[in-house]
């Protein structure tokens, strides 16, 4: 309004004119953004430094699952309070979820996004178990091969092996950082003993998945087996029977050793073909053949076999004949 005065003093004053100021000018963006979260409820407690502004209205909170993904408001409207609570789901694949905060002033202008805040969610979820695929047998190794769990957290893979149809516990066998790993090599089991195998992984919070559906793989020994050596066979014409004696070299292999083996006896009379016809215990190199009541040729010959299967070539031949 404008006053006019004259020179006795006399003054009078204009009726006033109202007019609103343009307010251009937004508020500084947020600072120091904090968090608090309650790993067993999922409450996020954000908080941050106070705008200084005469002016300011409030704030209005976004968030976002994804930094590639546009950000979300929350606030319906300006929150006065440098302070805000939200409440995650426990139960979700999403590791993490981003916050920012803008000021807005009486005049709704609005600041420049504050920093962003990256929070971690509880992680109640056990990672997916991977998925064990047929392995490639050797007499080297049994080469196992697996499906990596699908898992964005997994931080070790956890290889088990026991004994085959065995009541023991899982034994671990390999264990590794890398997530992406596929395949392992084994190289420690014993020739021709059958393990199952089994894996299971570890996320980032210290879940672990379900083992997965056990395969099983064994060493094959491709050596050859030493045939008995030094057999020999004789008549006892007053006892009337026949003595078989041999020597035999186990196989020199260590990881051979504890698997126990037998001996199997052929024997034709006459112009038969050999059958079996006794099987002697390894801790024996010797035989004695009682039932040769019926004149003729009676031949022989034997091969070791060991427990697993594996087994020697025939010994040489031999032959003696009967008659009362």
């Amino acid at each position: 309004m404008v006053k006019a005065e004259d020179k006795k003093g006399n003054v009078i004053t204009s009726f006033p004119l109202y007019m609103h100021m343009n307010d251009d000018e937004p508020p500084v963006p947020p600072i120091d953004l904090a968090f608090l979260i309650n790993d067993t409820t999922g409450l996020v407690t954000l908080f941050w430094k106070a705008n200084s502004e005469r002016d300011l209205m409030g704030y209005r909170v976004y968030f976002s699952n994804n930094l590639n993904r546009e950000f979300t408001q929350m606030t319906k409207v300006p929150i006065y309070k440098n302070i805000y609570f939200d409440t995650l789901a426990l139960i979700t694949l999403t590791e993490k979820i981003y916050y920012k905060i803008q000021a807005v002033d009486l005049s709704y202008n609005r600041s420049e996004f504050s920093e962003i805040l990256e929070v971690n969610r509880p992680d109640n979820v056990p990672p997916i178990a991977p998925v064990m695929e047929f392995p490639e047998v050797t007499s080297d190794y049994v080469k196992l091969k697996w499906r990596p769990s699908n898992s964005r957290d997994v931080v070790k893979q956890i290889l088990y092996r026991r004994l085959y149809q065995k009541s023991e516990d899982w034994q671990v066998l390999y264990e590794t950082g890398n997530p992406v790993m596929n395949s392992y090599a084994d190289t420690t089991g014993r020739i021709e003993q059958s393990y199952e195998y089994t894996i299971q992984v570890v996320d980032d919070a210290g879940l672990t998945s379900e083992l997965a559906f056990p395969v099983k793989g064994r060493r094959w020994f491709d050596n050859i087996i030493p045939a008995v050596s030094d057999f020999a066979i004789k008549y006892e014409k007053e006892e009337q029977s026949i003595t078989l004696n041999w020597a035999y070299e186990p196989v020199d292999h260590e990881l051979l050793d504890g698997i126990d083996y037998v001996f199997y006896i052929y024997r034709s009379v006459g112009e038969a073909a050999l059958t079996r016809y006794r099987l002697v215990d390894s801790a024996k190199a010797s035989f004695v053949d009682q039932k040769t009541k019926e004149d003729g040729d009676y031949h022989y010959t034997i091969k070791v076999v060991y427990m697993n299967g594996k087994s020697g070539a025939m010994s040489e031949q031999k032959k003696v004949t009967v008659k009362h």
